[in-house]
């Protein structure tokens, strides 16, 4: 155990913890006087913040490329969405240079002459106020390169050697851990760069993951790697709901368009967006009605959502990404409003609340096997007209899917709401997963009262986001908007909804 220094440390007062905030930047200078503190006694540091997640043991990699005394002696995570290192190639980043920015979530300092000065240099920047530590460290390595201080020296950059001289301490020679080895969320989700390298991931990053923690929280959920408690995965009283969606492909040329042709992929992503949020809908609306947890289907999504415009929906023009990708959470969704739970006010005295799972949830193997196979499928079966007698008045049939699937029934069509509650009431109540094999089919009547669909419609629409962003200049050659709201409620429901 070590006791971590925090005599004379500064600490901000208030109480508005966020990014960029005072407390903010006050916390990362901590990070690293306490990580100096360790090494003035003898250790090697590697640090790695809060929000990421090893995925194997780093050490024999850092090893094999710091055994020995020489450079580089610090290795350092960037902020790069692609690698220049070619297929095959593990080692440090090739594209390592001052041009690069690093990031401090993960980093290895051994033990070298210069070490102790290292550390001293990059929290003399804490003093000068240029932000949090990351800014304070990326100015003692590459300096100029990155600052407009004439005060700060060019670093020595040894590109064939992959090493860059630490502008302020020129005795700390510094190399780039590659994003095929060290991810983050982009380059896990999106990227997928350690599958396209077939690299052994050793940890990933949750940063460009979102503006919120709820979507860092989705996009490790995602991955399976984040904790949660025993009764997320199968408490007494939970039941799902899941659903078929149709996720669209790319187009035969897709993938190759370029940046000129970047407004194409992007109309061709809202629109396919948009269909599978409308399919999704239909899932929604099965789960509120039949108070059930509701597991995301997955979207495939065809370009990247960002703060700042892509490039051929790619972000910083990287050449990694290959469409579709499965969407994340915030792509598409509010992810801070969707993990509180859909909320639907109904009327002053019931307001229905479809907690939501991922979409890789069943996969999870702390979900318990008596879950997994308590698993039946509604297909759609015979047709009745709005004249038809009741839905339970027809006879169901339950048939064994193959091993493992559960159970199979084809069920009337199409139903509304409580026509839904009665059929599941009836024959598939015990069930622990219902799944629907066309949504959009089983339940195109919607909700059973006309004020029940217009309360749910207007509320579902305010847990979807918008995607961004144009290019400036497209925007102004063909008037459009930076960015574009997503649509998940169907034009039918819309149609009512405005009247």
């Amino acid at each position: 155990c070590f006791n971590a220094p925090v005599a004379g440390v500064p600490t901000a007062s208030g109480t508005g913890y966020r990014w960029g905030s005072e407390q903010f930047v006050q916390t990362t200078w901590k990070k690293v006087r306490i990580a100096q503190k360790l090494y003035a006694l003898g250790f090697h540091i590697l640090f790695s913040d809060a929000d990421v997640s090893w995925m194997h043991d780093p050490l024999p990699y850092l090893k094999q490329h710091l055994a020995h005394d020489g450079a580089p002696h610090a290795l350092f995570t960037t902020d790069s969405l692609d690698t220049h290192n070619n297929f095959g190639d593990d080692g440090l980043e090739k594209g390592t240079s001052p041009f690069f920015n690093i990031n401090t979530g993960i980093y290895f300092v051994k033990q070298h002459a210069g070490g102790q000065e290292f550390f001293q240099k990059w929290l003399s920047f804490d003093r000068r106020g240029v932000g949090h530590d990351q800014d304070g460290l990326n100015n003692v390595v590459r300096g100029k390169a990155r600052s407009s201080d004439p005060n700060l020296p060019m670093p020595q950059w040894q590109s064939a050697e992959r090493i860059v001289w630490a502008a302020v301490h020129n005795s700390t020679a510094v190399s780039y851990l590659p994003v095929h080895v060290m991810a983050n969320s982009y380059t896990y989700h999106v990227g997928r760069v350690h599958k396209l390298y077939n690299s052994t991931l050793l940890a990933v990053h949750w940063v460009w993951s979102g503006k919120t923690p709820e979507s860092k929280v989705a996009n490790m959920r995602d991955a399976m790697r984040y904790s949660d408690p025993p009764l997320y995965y199968g408490g007494s009283n939970l039941t799902l709901l899941t659903m078929d969606i149709d996720r669209p492909n790319s187009p035969p040329d897709f993938n190759q368009r370029k940046i000129d042709e970047t407004e194409s992929m992007v109309r061709f992503h809202l629109n396919a967006a948009n269909y599978q949020l409308q399919q999704a809908y239909y899932g929604m609306v099965a789960a509120a009605a039949l108070r059930r947890s509701f597991v995301l289907p997955g979207y495939h999504c065809f370009c990247a959502k960002n703060w700042y415009m892509t490039q051929a929906c790619r972000i910083n023009g990287e050449k990694h990404t290959q469409f579709p990708y499965m969407c994340l959470l915030s792509d598409l969704m509010r992810a801070k409003l969707l993990l509180q739970g859909i909320q639907i006010p109904f009327t002053t005295y019931e307001t229905r609340v479809v907690h939501v799972r991922e979409w890789p949830f069943l996969s999870h193997p702390k979900v318990p096997d008596h879950i997994k196979n308590s698993r039946v499928v509604l297909a759609p079966g015979k047709y009745r007209d709005s004249f038809a007698s009741s839905v339970t008045s027809f006879e169901v049939h339950l048939s064994e899917l193959p091993a493992g699937q559960g159970m199979h029934a084809a069920v009337p069509w199409p139903m509304n709401t409580r026509e839904l509650e009665e059929l599941v009431a009836r024959h598939f109540g015990s069930f622990r997963i219902i799944h629907l094999a066309n949504a959009t089919q089983l339940l195109s009547n919607g909700w059973a009262t006309a004020d029940w669909q217009r309360t749910f419609d207007t509320h579902i629409q305010r847990y979807v986001t918008h995607w961004c962003c144009r290019d400036p200049k497209v925007m102004e050659a063909l008037q459009l908007p930076r960015q574009e709201e997503l649509q998940i409620v169907p034009k039918k429901w819309r149609d009512l909804l405005s009247l």
